[in-house]
């Protein structure tokens, strides 16, 4: 399942179609893997913020996972944010899937302005970070589930 606002999907339509290798830093993000602490799993390159956490602050794991995974592209590479962001995702999707086979997940994707801010949390009953409604987002908003393939995300109409 792959859900997003029109805004992405404007975006989308833009991307350049050369063929891009993932940048080194997002891909040695990707490759460091995940770690499952306390019912959550985090991408192990962030996974020291959860030390830092106080768990009451947050209403369920989804918010812990989500403030965990979370980055923005375009501290780790030059340009080409949502490009970056998709092929990333599309890594760290493949991993996970190897991983953890059966436990969904989602890929949250949000380009801003000029720059794309990633989050990644599993899917859990009665737990929700984003609203149905994408479209109510101003931003550009792209829901990945994982087991998904990026030519899925990026060959829409």
């Amino acid at each position: 399942m792959i859900r997003m606002n029109k805004n992405m999907l404007f975006r989308l339509r833009g991307l350049s179609s050369s063929p891009m290798p993932l940048h080194d830093d997002l891909l040695a993000i990707a490759r460091a893997g995940f770690i499952e602490l306390d019912g959550c799993i985090f991408l192990n390159a962030f996974a020291g913020r959860f030390g830092a956490l106080a768990p009451d602050h947050f209403p369920d794991k989804t918010g812990i996972e989500c403030f965990v995974n979370s980055f923005h592209v375009d501290d780790y590479v030059p340009g080409e944010f949502l490009e970056q962001s998709l092929l990333f995702s599309d890594e760290v999707s493949s991993m996970w899937t190897n991983q953890f086979q059966n436990i969904p997940a989602l890929i949250l994707v949000s380009a801003v302005n000029d720059g794309v801010v990633l989050k990644l949390h599993t899917l859990r009953a009665g737990e929700e970070w984003l609203v149905h409604d994408l479209d109510t987002y101003s931003e550009g908003v792209l829901e990945w589930k994982i087991g998904f393939e990026l030519e899925m995300v990026i060959n829409v109409e």
